[in-house]
């Protein structure tokens, strides 16, 4: 207030005002020697509360002065006035259970418990998942921090802890030193304000040590070493002058250097979000990583804790251990020039993160918009755009290449091309149409200066994969064949297996990215006919046979015998794109004719099946020789339970199975009991599957069956098929398996539910389904 006791409440404050309020708040009055203003300004001055502070007193005050002034009064003693001596004396507490003769205003706050430290520990370790707690180790009762877990304090850290201005964060607090404010509920201690005393300051020349004269040298300049200066060894990353982006110099508060640090010291990893499951999240970097999307895991975010299954694709992360990740930022600019180790961006030059991992070296990855590796080389992404994500390290974790970027390799089948000039030879096209990995056919115009380098005529393209590059305005600037192939040899005769439902086998191991694209390549009408085929499915498969592709008309070329299985692969060796020609899946369905419309055997057959819109065409059945079998042949109409493979609406029947107006299966044997996934037959009965019967492989007496087993059932009352359950086999069935899979377990079982075949007379017509009592 005024000295004649008014308030003036809109009047400005002054500096001396404002000393004025802030040293009451310590305990000084003015009892203070001198006249007023100047006996107060005066002693502000002896406290340091007007450190980095140049005022006129005065003078109205600004708010960032007043600022810097309230955060010096903070770190302040408190004074009582001490009557005999007539002199401010430091105030005495017993807060906290100790006696502290130096409390600061700030130590008064939280009443007196805090920690002096003169080396923060990393904050690493999740307490309480759920309650959103982490755990803060490595500070010892007397401040100091220490590696041995039996002295060390534990600090909780939560949503509610916050950290001076001057730190950087949580995060950012190892080797610093300051002051833990704390509170102790239930007996445990809650870090509620970190208060960082230190600061840094990064270089990019090596610092030197000089221990003759207890300085710290980077170039020509020279600063003083504290009293406990870390030395670091003849093995540091600082003494052997390793260059990555900077060196870090700590001070403290007398601005001494304590500690020096390399970049290369800090080893947290920094993602990006690739996926999230229910389960797991996958992140990308220079290093791929799968970890628990639970709730026993914590992500660190400006507005508190989140679990990991509620990050979203795309965010960035930096790992600090396996249950705690920080949110990250990214940075944006254009890339100018690469070379092995370093990428240039905006002029900056950013190291390029190269780690080894069970011996192999990983390269700092560059993404798609979909988070794959290896969509462009980086040669085609000068002048582009990128968005860059940095390690802890100051080197480039990953970098994406932005969607208006022109060097992302695409793939696709060539299916067609403008042979006006009556040629596909090179250099006459003006454009090409490729089936795309979307599903789409895409005709793209070629730029002037294209040129086909793989191939010198067009046949060599047509119905082929190739790897091509768009120029900004969406035509073809490169364009070549994907040649690297599964197969050794060109007609077909060898088979590509799938193995342990992850991986193909050829010539050599094959696994295939989260993203591949295949194609599989047939040929419909004289034209090229290109289907997707999923991971899933593809994985799904015993294995591949590659077909001959016959008779493509490209211009006035003609293409023979065209039989491959191609293949190209990220920079992680997995396959990112494949395409094979098509011998006919190799994978047998079932179903049950539900109309069947035979004509002869030298035209197609349309036929649909039971519960399936589809209307499929089917060619002949072959015998184990080759030779044509009529389908109709011996009566078989509509209900019969066939089994097929399949290319779009063609089908190709293997095997058929009259319904009950047949005498019953042959090869049928009964069951003796079925229990835990296993069909036991009768004693001295055998099955023979269809697949092994010409084969002469072994029969079998028990059959296997898992969740995959289908199951048909003779219907005892229609004596047609109908698709049934596992529970449908019972003891006195009379089961039949004519296909089982390369792990033993029968992929179908067709179950007669009549349990008792009629007995024939070649004398008498056949009377299917009815038995006498007898039989029953």
């Amino acid at each position: 207030g005024d000295g004649n006791g008014t308030f003036r409440p809109n009047d400005t404050i002054s500096n001396q005002e404002v000393i004025t309020v802030l040293m009451r708040t310590l305990g000084y009055n003015d009892n203070l020697t001198g006249a007023w203003p100047t006996n107060y300004v005066t002693q502000a001055n002896k406290i340091d509360m007007l450190d980095d502070v140049t005022i006129v007193a005065a003078a109205a005050a600004k708010r960032g002065d007043v600022a810097v002034m309230v955060s010096n009064t903070l770190d302040a003693n408190l004074v009582t006035y001490d009557k005999d001596t007539d002199e401010f004396v430091k105030k005495q507490t017993t807060k906290g259970g100790n006696t502290n003769e130096d409390i600061t205003l700030l130590d008064d706050a939280f009443d007196g418990k805090f920690a002096e430290v003169i080396g923060f520990a990393a904050v690493d370790e999740v307490r309480d998942a759920a309650a959103g707690t982490l755990n803060w180790k490595g500070v010892a009762d007397d401040g100091k921090y220490v590696e041995d877990t039996a002295k060390q304090s534990n600090y909780i850290i939560d949503a509610d802890t916050r950290v001076s201005v001057n730190g950087n964060g949580l995060f950012d607090l190892e080797g610093h030193q300051g002051k833990i404010y704390y509170t102790i509920d239930n007996g445990k201690a809650y870090a509620k304000f970190i208060e960082v005393e230190s600061y840094k300051k990064l270089v990019s020349d090596a610092p030197t040590y000089d221990k003759e004269n207890d300085k710290v040298v980077v170039n020509k300049t020279k600063y003083t070493a504290a009293d406990n200066f870390i030395e670091y060894g003849e093995d540091s990353h600082v003494a052997k002058e390793e260059k990555n982006s900077k060196y870090a110099l700590y001070f403290n508060d007398d601005d001494q250097v304590y500690m020096v640090k390399s970049d290369l010291d800090d080893t947290d990893r920094a993602y990006f979000v690739k996926s999230v499951g229910t389960s797991t999240a996958k992140l990308v970097g220079n290093a791929t990583e799968t970890i628990d999307a639970d709730e026993d895991s914590l992500v660190w975010t400006e507005g508190g804790f989140i679990t990991t299954a509620e990050l979203e694709v795309g965010d960035a992360v930096v790992k600090i251990d396996d249950d705690l990740f920080v949110m990250a930022d990214t940075k944006t600019g254009v890339l100018k020039s690469a070379t092995s180790t370093k990428w240039n961006i905006d002029g900056t030059s950013y190291v390029k993160s190269i780690t080894t991992e069970q011996g192999t070296t990983k390269e700092a990855a560059i993404l798609d918009d979909e988070y794959e590796s290896d969509a462009a080389d980086i040669e085609d992404i000068y002048g582009n755009t990128v968005t860059y994500l940095m390690n802890q390290d100051n080197s480039v974790a990953a970098i994406i290449v932005d969607e208006v970027s022109t060097g992302t390799k695409l793939y696709g089948i060539v299916v067609d091309g403008d042979d006006s000039t009556g040629s596909w030879k090179q250099g006459t096209l003006s454009s090409v149409s490729i089936f795309t990995a979307e599903g789409t056919t895409v005709e793209y115009d070629f730029d002037d200066d294209f040129a086909n380098e793989a191939a010198d005529e067009a046949d060599e393209l047509m119905g082929r994969l190739v790897e091509y590059k768009l120029n900004k305005d969406g035509e073809i600037k490169t364009m070549e064949l994907v040649a690297e192939s599964l197969m050794t040899v060109a007609d077909g005769t060898e088979v590509v297996d799938v193995k342990n439902n992850a991986y193909l086998v050829g010539k050599e191991n094959l696994t295939l990215a989260s993203n591949v694209a295949i194609f599989e390549v047939d040929v419909d009408d004289n034209e090229v006919d290109v289907t997707l085929v999923t991971r899933a499915a593809m994985l799904a498969e015993d294995d591949i046979q590659p077909g001959v592709l016959n008779g493509i008309t490209a211009g006035t070329d003609t293409v023979n015998n065209l039989c491959y299985f191609v293949y190209a692969t990220n920079t992680n060796g997995a396959a990112k794109a494949v395409a094979y020609t098509n011998a006919g899946s190799t994978t047998k369905y079932f179903g049950v004719i539900d109309e069947f419309d035979y004509v002869s055997a030298d035209v197609d057959h349309g036929v649909t099946l039971v519960g399936d819109d589809n209307e499929y065409e089917f060619a002949a059945i072959k015998d184990a020789q080759g030779n044509i079998i009529d389908y109709a042949k011996g009566g078989s109409t509509d209900d019969d339970l066939i089994i097929y493979t399949k290319s779009g609406d063609d089908i190709t029947v293997k095997y058929a199975y009259a319904d009950k107006q047949k005498a019953g299966l042959a090869g049928a044997a009964e069951v003796k009991g079925y229990v835990d996934g296993l069909i036991t037959l009768v004693d001295g009965a055998t099955i023979t599957p269809a697949e092994t019967e010409e084969e002469g492989k072994t029969t079998y007496t028990n059959i296997m069956t898992d969740a995959e087993t289908v199951v048909y059932v003779i219907n005892n009352k229609t004596g047609k098929y109908q698709e049934g359950t596992l529970d449908d086999i019972a003891k006195g069935d009379m089961v039949y398996v004519p296909l089982i899979d390369d792990d033993g377990y029968a992929d179908l079982v067709i179950v007669d539910e009549y349990g008792t075949y009629p007995v024939e007379d070649d004398n008498e017509e056949e009377t299917p389904g009815e038995t006498t009592p007898e039989q029953a």
